[in-house]
């Protein structure tokens, strides 16, 4: 505009995403722009630097039989990129040292209905196994088809906790083939393969799912009850938003507690709004609550 300077040339976040890995970074792993398209002027872009993985020589695949459809192709997956495979029966010795891909709920959840020799045999896997233990299970928190794998998360989580065991979750919805599962596992394991991991500082997410073959990180997401509740207001009529309240049905019969769409408004001409500071529910007084009530 006359002041001499050079107007910077404009690079979109695309264009990051191949710039900065061949600059040593890892490709973004997210991009926030500051406004819609096309009228944003900056955007945030996370990426680490690159670091090599160190593919390990040896694994140990833990499974009920050497001929089951996910571990021959897992077994195939891992010797086709150069790493020798020990397959292991569960109940049976595990080697010492070697990271373990175990295989067991891929089929059937382990930990439900487990017997007592099976528990003493999975407990004496997590006491003195020294290495990582990648545990593919089906979904528990993506997708749940089937409630009785999240016992086995339960389990993973309480071992990490009391026995310090390095034990990785890696839930796999149903639809998920053979070599998609493959696939997700290595990837996962590169993951802690990194020289960086081996860092104290360095806290490590030990839970993952795979879904539609995108690798997630399941998070819990923090809200108050009043948060929850605005969250689903659903507006069923024009003139007033639907809200969620407990009504007894059988005054008497906790079993009988519900909760009964109720309509609010803006107060008309007539009404009064009352503030109770006790109701009784169950012929109990509870915590305070807002009544409407109408007056003509």
């Amino acid at each position: 505009m006359g002041d001499g300077r050079e107007e910077q040339p404009y690079i979109s976040p695309e264009r990051w995403s191949k710039e900065l890995p061949a600059a040593g970074f890892q490709k973004p792993d997210a991009i926030v722009l500051d406004r819609e398209v096309p009228y944003h002027l900056s955007a945030g872009i996370l990426a680490s630097r690159e670091n090599p993985s160190r593919i390990p020589t040896r694994l140990t695949l833990l499974c009920y039989s050497s001929e089951g459809y996910c571990v021959i192709e897992m077994l195939r997956f891992l010797e086709e990129r150069g790493i020798a495979v020990d397959v292991c029966v569960f109940s049976g010795p595990i080697p010492d040292g070697q990271d373990v891909i175990s295989l067991l709920d891929v089929d059937d959840p382990l930990v439900h209905q487990l017997s007592e020799d099976a528990f003493e045999t999975l407990k004496k896997y997590l006491q003195i196994h020294n290495a990582r233990l990648f545990w593919v299970m089906p979904a528990s928190q993506v997708g749940c088809e089937d409630p009785r794998s999240a016992m086995t998360l339960g389990l993973m989580r309480t071992a990490r906790n009391e026995l310090y065991s390095r034990v990785i979750t890696i839930e796999v919805e149903s639809t998920t083939k053979a070599q998609e599962t493959a696939e997700a596992v290595f990837r996962i394991l590169l993951q802690f393969s990194c020289p960086c991991d081996e860092a104290a500082t360095v806290d490590p997410d030990f839970e993952y799912a795979v879904k539609g073959g995108e690798i997630l990180i399941p998070r819990f997401h923090w809200q108050t009850v009043s948060q929850a509740a605005e969250s689903h207001i659903t507006y069923d009529r024009a003139d007033a938003p639907a809200l969620k309240r407990l009504e007894v049905r059988s005054p008497g019969l906790l079993r009988s507690l519900t909760w009964k769409l109720a309509y609010t408004a803006d107060l008309a001409a007539g009404d009064v709004m009352i503030e109770t500071k006790a109701a009784g529910m169950n012929f109990r007084v509870s915590g305070s609550s807002v009544n409407r009530f109408l007056f003509y």
